[in-house]
This record gives structure tokens, C-alpha cells and sequence, in this order.
């Protein structure tokens, strides 16, 4: 199940979300689209479960999808 790829610039290291590939740290926005693109694949893009995940409404999570370019269609 694809979500799409992360921002060019952010990247998973070594599982964490705390570092990219050069070993910079993430800012907070970086941290967060990893994480919702990692909930959205776990969660087979179940969208209760994902806000429920989140901690967030529906329009929040709609919202955050636009603003990370996050590709969101069920299969």
C-alpha cells in the first residue's frame, strides 16, 4: 500500500523519525508527515482509525494531507 514518498529532504533513518540520512535532526513538521504517512500504511488507510491514532479530527487530517502533499485514495 503506497501513501507516497516522504518530502525529498525527509527521510526514515534506521527506523527512528529523529534524523535524516545526513544525520540533521527533523523539524517537527518532518517528524509529523512520517509519522501520518506511517499511520495511514499501518492502518491500511482507515481514516477513523487514523484520526483516532492522531489524536485528530477528519478536517485536521484532510488539512495535514494537503499540507505534506500526502496521496490519500482507498484501494
Amino acid at each position: 500500500m503506497n501513501v507516497g514518498a516522504p518530502s525529498a529532504k525527509v527521510v526514515e533513518h534506521e527506523g527512528e523519525y529523529s534524523r535524516d540520512a545526513t544525520g540533521r535532526f527533523l523539524t517537527l513538521d518532518e517528524v509529523e508527515e512520517l509519522h501520518i504517512r506511517r499511520v495511514i500504511t499501518e492502518t491500511k488507510k482507515n481514516k477513523g482509525e487514523i484520526c483516532d491514532i492522531l489524536g485528530i479530527s477528519r478536517p485536521t487530517f484532510e488539512r495535514k494531507l494537503e499540507k505534506y502533499n500526502i496521496p490519500f485514495e482507498r484501494e
